[in-house]
């Protein structure tokens, strides 16, 4: 079984394909959950993709129609309705606000046609986000998707097509309540915004080479685009934390020729200093890794990564003292052993605190599911 769909069609720019095949292989039925260590809890089907900055919330998608949920102790895994696969469309990546009380996501539109940028409160329910710019174009029943929220969950970020338009296909966006949704430009192609600090100020994801189209990382402050590289090479940026002054990723090593996860810390003068996090023991020169997401104190950052070629991946977590280690050992180290039962594809989040983990696991009792667990790590 491909146990990177999740992390290659979330990573996809076209995100316009039925859930049908994926939810075909996560399977519609799904054994018992077993008895956890302590620090282990089974959110339910699916992934999470983001957690509240004490890990105490959560949200993420479903396995079998992608529809956004959000997860708390006291009501479990609540779907929220709207799911855009209801089309024939996948897009997007669910976001939570520092406190859990917001979440962003991509859904339907108020007539049920459309694939558009939303909001949910537990006060409002879903909340269409717009106007969208005057150059908007709808992209095969896509208006625009979700990626990312600022912590106080008054930023929501992401992409608006631009069908039939100059100058990319699609370009990253940003949604406040006082302006809407608000493209924030390209280098001349396609771009996207993937994450929010706190207060929104700095956003991060991609912008694609002007002359050969790959992705190249790239921070918006204060919505002014700067790349953070600048070479033929691919790279990512996918998130930052609360204050704005550590982003992560992806981007091409030229020690090894690998592209592996990596760092840009802020230098106080408007750069940023590159830092390579590394790749998975074992990697090959055609294996690659992915930092997903960071704590708020830059000491704790997940992803994951393929040690070859191929549909394989594995959860990896990273911390000054540990250096990249693959997820379960890392788990081991602390004193918690997971069930083989789970296979770990991906380390999909980690809180603000740096305390909780959201694991993507394939659970291999059958009939086989995805599932998304939360682990909560020891103090030290």
């Amino acid at each position: 079984m491909d146990t990177s769909l999740v992390a290659a069609v979330r990573r996809c720019l076209g995100l316009r394909q039925a859930a049908t095949a994926l939810a075909l292989v996560a399977g519609l039925l799904h054994p018992a959950a077993p008895v956890l260590a302590k620090a282990v809890t089974v959110v339910g089907d699916g992934w999470v993709t983001d957690l509240s900055a004490d890990g105490r919330s959560a949200t993420g998608q479903l396995a079998a129609d992608f529809q956004t949920f959000r997860w708390t102790a006291q009501d479990g895994q609540v779907p929220l309705g709207r799911a855009t696969t209801a089309i024939g469309l996948y897009s997007g990546t669910p976001a939570i606000s520092a406190n859990g009380e917001v979440i962003a996501g991509s859904i339907l539109d108020d007539s049920g046609q459309f694939g558009i940028q939303g909001r949910w409160t537990a006060a409002t329910g879903w909340q269409v986000l717009g106007p969208l710019p005057h150059d908007a174009g709808q992209m095969d029943l896509d208006q625009a998707g979700v990626y990312g929220m600022s912590g106080n969950g008054k930023v929501v970020t992401g992409l608006y097509w631009r069908a039939g338009k100059k100058n990319g296909l699609a370009h990253g966006s940003a949604w406040t309540a006082r302006k809407g949704v608000k493209d924030q430009g390209s280098g001349g192609r396609s771009s996207r915004i993937d994450d929010a600090d706190h207060d929104g100020r700095v956003m991060v994801g991609w912008d694609e080479h002007v002359e050969w189209g790959m992705r190249q990382a790239a921070v918006w402050l204060n919505g002014q685009r700067q790349l953070l590289e600048i070479s033929d090479w691919p790279s990512e940026a996918a998130a930052v934390d609360a204050a704005g002054t550590r982003i992560v990723g992806q981007a091409f090593d030229a020690g090894t020729g690998v592209e592996s996860a990596m760092m840009w810390t802020a230098d106080g003068s408007g750069g940023w200093q590159r830092q390579l996090l590394g790749v998975l023991p074992g990697t090959s020169w055609d294996g690659s890794a992915y930092a997903l997401g960071l704590s708020d104190d830059g000491q704790v950052v997940v992803g994951f990564g393929r040690t070859e070629f191929g549909p394989q991946s594995l959860g990896w977590v990273w911390t000054p003292a540990s250096g990249l280690m693959e997820a379960r050992a890392f788990l081991s180290a602390q004193g918690i052993d997971l069930p083989k039962r789970y296979q770990v594809f991906e380390v999909s989040a980690v809180s603000g605190d740096g305390r909780t983990l959201a694991l993507a696991t394939l659970d291999r009792q059958a009939p086989g599911s995805y599932r998304a667990l939360l682990v909560r790590l020891p103090r030290h």
